[in-house]
């Protein structure tokens, strides 16, 4: 009897840890009105600016509201192009792990966004530094990269591998 309490608690937890932690209703909620709140400008989502240094080509805010899933956040204002959302997720020694999370990411927005997109991925390994975007657009023919409705970047820094999230907005 305890060896098929063993087997069933085994894989209970294998289907718990498969599940995607951003297919969450508060997440896809919190990513459209993000999104939707970037088409006007982010006038919702602005909060303080933050200090940074004065030869900076970008002014940047803190975000009024937490966003499920993400450890910190800040809106990007540069002087050319639009603004943007960056949302920092949690870190992850592994690589392996961090594209996982990636992937389940892309498999979100790519169902919540409520948009037909198209993916462009690319990544790069310099010595041990690994760098991968998958960039969004809604014009399968664009290739430019800030003109992308989304973007996720694994990235390796300090030891960690780190996720984010950028939401594209447009100037009000």
């Amino acid at each position: 009897m305890k060896k098929w309490l063993l087997v069933l608690g085994v894989i209970s937890w294998m289907g718990v840890n498969a599940q995607n932690e951003f297919a969450a209703n508060a997440f896809i909620d919190a990513l459209r009105s993000m999104y939707l709140d970037g088409q006007n400008g982010f006038l919702l989502s602005k909060g303080n600016k933050i200090p940074v240094d004065s030869n900076s080509f970008t002014d940047e805010y803190y975000l009024k509201t937490e966003f499920p899933m993400s450890d910190s956040g800040k809106l990007v204002w540069p002087l050319v192009n639009n603004p943007y959302a960056v949302l920092y997720m949690e870190p992850s020694r592994k690589r392996e792990d961090a594209e996982a999370r990636a992937g389940n990411l892309r498999a979100v927005i790519e169902k919540a966004g409520g948009l037909v997109l198209y993916a462009r991925s690319e990544s790069q390994l310099e010595g041990s530094h690994y760098f991968a975007d998958t960039f969004f657009y809604t014009d399968p023919a664009e290739t430019r990269k800030f003109m992308a409705i989304y973007r996720i970047s694994v990235f390796y820094n300090k030891g960690k591998y780190k996720l984010l999230l950028e939401i594209r907005g447009r100037k009000p």
